[in-house]
């Protein structure tokens, strides 16, 4: 009994150090999993803080989507009000242009109508013109002839008239001069005379008409050849 005993005595001690040992390899185990779990936990931590960044970042995105979103939306709205109001005054363009068209037609016609009164206008001008032309150059031509029949007809009224004078002065006047009487003579049908011709047709003296032939000579008005006794009319006065 006694030995039994004191195995028993022995093998107690045995059995509660195996058990601690396998307490302690237990804690061991459990000090890793709770350290293992406690490194998980903290991760999982951390992934979580950076989801929430994610979410906060991703909500701040949405805000700001949503607000961009209503932001067009707006702005469709008011495209849409523009492209009625726009359709409306292209209903309404379409109207006037109708209306316009209607007109132009109208303006054509009546264009066309214009165009061909006018050719008819242009062409009764250009008649008229062509009469007017014709009617000018015979104008022209009758009043070219007015003046040259006047102008000749003035001409000979002025000779006339200073042929009266001239005929008064050498007849009445001068008719006593002996000069006056020699240009007489020359200025009749022949403008070259012999001396004594003249002295027979003027009455006076041959000395008294041989001083007046050679002073007319010396007033170039006549000529006189000394060899034939002719004297010729170099001037003529009327």
């Amino acid at each position: 009994m006694n030995d039994e005993k004191w195995f028993l005595g022995r093998e107690e001690p045995m059995e509660v150090i195996e058990e601690i040992n396998s307490v302690n390899t237990l804690l061991k185990e459990i000090c890793g999993r709770v350290e293992s779990v406690n490194h998980k936990v903290a991760e999982i931590t951390y992934i979580l803080a950076s989801r929430d960044r994610e979410i906060e970042e991703k909500n701040a995105e949405i805000n700001r989507l949503s607000s961009i979103l209503k932001t067009k939306e707006e702005e469709l709205n008011k495209i849409k009000s523009d492209i009625e109001r726009l359709q409306k005054e292209l209903e309404i363009t379409r109207e006037n242009l109708a209306k316009t068209e209607r007109t132009l037609e109208a303006t054509k016609e009546t264009v066309t109508a214009k165009d061909e009164e006018l050719a008819k206008v242009l062409k009764e001008r250009n008649k008229l013109e062509e009469e007017l032309k014709s009617i000018r150059e015979q104008l022209s031509r009758i009043s070219k002839m007015y003046r040259e029949m006047t102008k000749e007809k003035e001409e000979i009224e002025d000779v006339r008239r200073l042929l009266s004078i001239y005929i008064t002065l050498l007849e009445d006047v001068f008719g006593g001069q002996p000069h006056a009487k020699v240009l007489y003579l020359l200025h009749g049908a022949k403008n070259v005379m012999k001396r004594k011709e003249i002295t027979e047709a003027a009455g006076f003296q041959p000395a008294v008409i041989l001083k007046s032939i050679h002073d007319l000579a010396n007033a170039k008005l006549v000529e006189y050849n000394l060899e034939s006794e002719e004297v010729r009319l170099i001037r003529r006065i009327y």
